[in-house]
């Protein structure tokens, strides 16, 4: 089974491979790119899942990406990943036999898109298209988004779940932090700017890896306008619904500065049967603030950020903190916490729960990073905790 994993793994990345070395004879402008990462470390999980409450577990990513130009016009991009995972010896909740360890590999084509400018003449500029397997951001917000309709408002999906599954995540530092929101699907989108600082996009998602939870599809738009202004730089509002009109989505955000730069997002669900969904209202609110603190021999700069996601009618709140400070010019330290917590009439999370992280990262040549994060739950140490060392590598 892993021997033919391995198999395909490597046709993938071949394939991806070939298209990279091979792309110089046919575009002028390509930009190959590789990324290869390790890491290792040892956990302390209480889980009545697991064989052993301490293991060691390792986990590998190599990704191959091209980005290529036929024009100033055409533009191109195609990115393979694939995963290799260890998973310790686990414990069947059925009939409590012993699920030997093993290694799990998964391969995926994480992007392959293209976006084409068509110079129409509008006064806001040229109407632009993009289609195939992308992200796309809709709302603000690096952690979470509840403007986000596309992929969700919460990353680790905190709020509503087993609160050590969504832990064994937390670990990151400042330049992982927006790793979160590359979530990628199937999009054809076509953005018109009508006026300058007003455009429109209109999108739609047809149901292909997806396909089991939008078996018609998605489809919807939103308009951003800019007013230029300090205070309030932009504002967007969107519509996502599902093919056969189950579910619609609606969502309004607000991006600016009061000195501290804030991104406001709220977005609502109507149901076709049930009317306005109220155990889907969410909220949220991001503030960060950047500072370069001058010492005699260099700038150093501190990171601030917080974020909240609030679900008012079903009483579950999630906070994100999150501080980072460059040491030197190839050194940094970065902190994290995550607080959430949960109604007691819906109890998926043993009361409130408290996360907290450290990374330290060096990069002693350009391109090469190595990593020493931990993390615990805070209030109760004994049930989760974990220590971890990565290396990575980007060409």
């Amino acid at each position: 089974m892993v021997k033919k994993s391995v198999k395909k793994i490597s046709v993938l990345l071949a394939a991806v491979a070939y298209a990279v070395f091979t792309a110089g004879n046919i575009f002028a402008d390509v930009k190959p790119g590789a990324e290869i990462s390790v890491n290792s470390g040892y956990l302390h999980l209480d889980s009545p899942l697991l064989k052993n409450e301490d293991l060691w577990y390792s986990n590998a990513q190599a990704k191959i990406k091209l980005d290529a130009a036929f024009s100033s016009a055409v533009k191109a991009y195609i990115e393979g990943r694939a995963d290799v995972t260890s998973v310790p010896e686990m414990i069947n909740p059925i009939d409590n036999s012993t699920i030997p360890a093993t290694a799990h590999i998964a391969f995926s084509l994480h992007k392959a898109y293209m976006k084409f400018r068509l110079p129409f003449g509008l006064p806001g500029g040229d109407i632009r298209i993009a289609a195939g397997k992308m992200p796309l951001s809709w709302g603000y917000g690096l952690f979470y988004n509840a403007g986000d309709l596309i992929f969700g408002s919460n990353p680790l999906n905190l709020t509503g779940t087993a609160s050590v599954s969504a832990a064994t995540s937390l670990n990151f530092s400042s330049s992982t932090l927006s790793d979160f929101r590359t979530a990628t699907d199937w999009i054809f989108a076509i953005t018109v700017p009508l006026v300058k600082g007003i455009q429109i996009e209109a999108i739609a998602l047809p149901p292909i890896e997806n396909a089991a939870l939008y078996n018609y599809g998605r489809f919807g738009g939103r308009a951003q306008f800019n007013p230029e202004l300090v205070m309030l730089e932009n504002i967007e509002a969107g519509y996502l619904a599902d093919g056969n009109l189950a579910a619609q989505r609606f969502y309004v955000s607000l991006d600016g500065n009061l000195w501290l730069d804030y991104n406001i997002n709220v977005s609502t669900v109507l149901k076709k049967d049930d009317g306005f969904a109220k155990e889907s209202f969410e909220c949220s609110l991001a503030l960060s603030k950047v500072f370069y603190i001058q010492t005699d021999v260099q700038n150093h700069q501190l990171q601030l950020r917080a974020e909240s996601l609030w679900t008012p009618f079903e009483e579950k709140l999630g906070i994100f903190g999150f501080i980072s400070y460059q040491i030197t010019e190839t050194v940094s330290i970065a902190g994290t916490y995550i607080f959430c917590s949960i109604d007691e009439t819906n109890k998926k999370i043993d009361g409130n729960s408290h996360f907290a992280g450290i990374s330290v990262v060096w990069e002693p040549i350009s391109a090469l990073e190595l990593s020493l994060e931990g993390m615990l739950n805070v209030q109760k140490p004994e049930e989760l905790a974990n220590v971890s060392a990565g290396i990575k590598y980007r060409y």
